[in-house]
């Protein structure tokens, strides 16, 4: 039998004003599919390097501060996806979007209405079930967050 290759990935949770940014992807793997910003880790890398990489890569974006939020690890006919997910907060809305074919800043409540890459799933299903937003910003820190309103 042969062994399913694994890819380490890292994802991003970014708050503003109480909304979370999500990601539906472009074309290939899960197409239409929606997720948290982020993506491979590439040898050498830590994973909050990997994800600030991926960020500025994906949304023209700098993360500075970054939480450990949780790790999902989904199994696939052919591979498995090992995701780091990770809090930060932003100042900026008018993000862009490089890789996504849209960018959505979504309340907590409007999470469930989308249709998610399974790993992401995972962690959204966490945040509802942990308590929401304000949960959210009690891991990453009243003092953090105010340094980006």
């Amino acid at each position: 039998m042969e062994k399913k290759k694994v890819f380490n990935v890292v994802a991003a949770i970014i708050i503003n004003d109480g909304k979370v940014l999500c990601g539906q992807r472009g074309k290939g793997y899960f197409e239409s599919k929606w997720e948290f910003p982020g993506g491979k880790i590439e040898n050498g890398e830590s994973k909050q390097m990997a994800l600030k990489r991926e960020i500025k890569e994906e949304l023209g974006y700098s993360i500075h501060e970054c939480t450990f939020f949780m790790t999902v690890e989904v199994e696939y006919e052919d591979f498995i996806i090992h995701m780091d997910t990770y809090l930060s907060c932003c100042n900026r809305k008018d993000l862009i979007s490089i890789v996504h074919q849209e960018l959505r800043w979504l309340n907590i409540s409007e999470l469930l209405e989308y249709d998610w890459c399974l790993p992401d799933k995972i962690v959204v299903n966490k945040i509802i079930n942990d308590g929401g937003i304000e949960t959210l910003i009690n891991n990453i820190g009243n003092e953090r967050i105010q340094k980006y309103k």
